[in-house]
């Protein structure tokens, strides 16, 4: 009956050492989640940001664009009016 106690004995140490390394894996797992998330939060508000002022760049080239279009573009009649012929 002695290999029996011991196959139980190494079955139950087996057992905990099994378990210890569970727990070890999902502790690792949860820091990993957590760093992750925390990373994941950082990228989401650079890229917040990012956008924002890409928006605001827009909204300026934009307003830039409709101030200067009405100053370069010629007036029509200057097209349709007659031109003087030289000579």
């Amino acid at each position: 009956m002695t290999w029996l106690t011991e196959g139980a004995d190494d079955y139950l140490i087996k057992t905990q050492v099994t378990q210890v390394r569970l727990t070890h894996t999902v502790q690792q797992l949860a820091l990993r989640a957590q760093t992750i998330a925390q990373r994941v939060e950082a990228c989401t508000a650079e890229l917040r940001q990012a956008k924002e002022t890409a928006e605001a760049a827009n909204r300026l080239k934009d307003r830039l664009i409709a101030d200067l279009g009405h100053d370069l573009r010629p007036p029509p009649q200057q097209y349709f009016a007659p031109q003087p012929t030289a000579g």
